[in-house]
């Protein structure tokens, strides 16, 4: 095991569940609020009656049996989670960390990997990777929606269903902008694609790589070499990138 990128400074995909916390807390102080005048004035009523009318028909067990019933389908009603997207987001970053970490893992100090940065003053950077290909700034997508593909159009230009993503693309590019900026070389950028598929071996568009996330690995190891990026430039560049690219959360 290659001690290059295996220790953490965070967790990958800590900005998104620190997101979708933060919304989570906001929304079950909103449900308390609702609850607390919308259980005495309507579910207990509304569970009492049905109870009443019930046990009246059948018996006293049954009555119970549909009061408890209401009374749960209504406070899960009250109880909707929230901030879902942001939590999907995260579990997406953690499973490209982990298809990332084997890279690093069985590398020999080929690889090193860096999770969750600062890129300019309100956003974050999901995932560098550095190898004998220089770096590559790696974004996750959790795409899932059902029967929607990834394309291109004739002219190049991303597709995820029918929505096209211009700004995906214009924001991948920034970021890993950024990253080159902090290193002083080129970075390469990719996005990894969880669960919507990608066609084997991936698209362009626009300077960036599309890849299924289980395609990733292969896809890294199948970029050409540079000149000069021996172990050495590999580990001096994790230097430099953890001292530059502060952690996002």
């Amino acid at each position: 095991m290659s001690l290059i990128g295996s220790r953490r400074r965070t967790g990958a995909g800590a900005s998104a569940q620190r997101m979708a916390d933060t919304i989570r807390a906001d929304e079950r102080r909103k449900q308390h609020r609702t609850a607390a005048w919308a259980v005495p004035l309507l579910v207990v009523p509304a569970a009492a009656g049905a109870a009443y009318l019930t046990a009246t028909a059948t018996s006293a067990r049954a009555g119970f049996a549909v009061a408890l019933t209401i009374t749960v389908l209504a406070l899960r009603r009250l109880y909707r989670n929230g901030g879902s997207t942001w939590a999907r987001g995260a579990a997406g970053e953690r499973k490209t960390a982990r298809i990332l970490r084997t890279l690093v893992w069985y590398g020999l100090g080929a690889w090193a990997v860096i999770h969750d940065f600062r890129v300019g003053t309100k956003y974050n950077g999901d995932h560098l990777v550095i190898g004998r290909c220089g770096p590559v700034y790696v974004d996750t997508k959790t795409w899932g929606a059902k029967k929607a593909r990834v394309t291109t159009d004739r002219r190049g230009r991303l597709w995820y269903g029918r929505y096209p993503q211009d700004k995906t693309i214009e924001t991948v590019l920034w970021e890993a902008e950024n990253a080159a900026q902090a290193l002083g070389h080129p970075v390469r950028a990719v996005i990894a694609v969880h669960h919507a598929p990608v066609p084997r071996g991936g698209l362009r568009s626009g300077g960036v790589t599309i890849v299924q996330a289980n395609e990733l690995r292969r896809h890294l190891r199948d970029l050409p070499r540079t000149p000069g990026w021996n172990r050495a430039r590999v580990a001096a560049t994790y230097r430099l990138a953890r001292h530059r690219l502060q952690p996002a959360a």
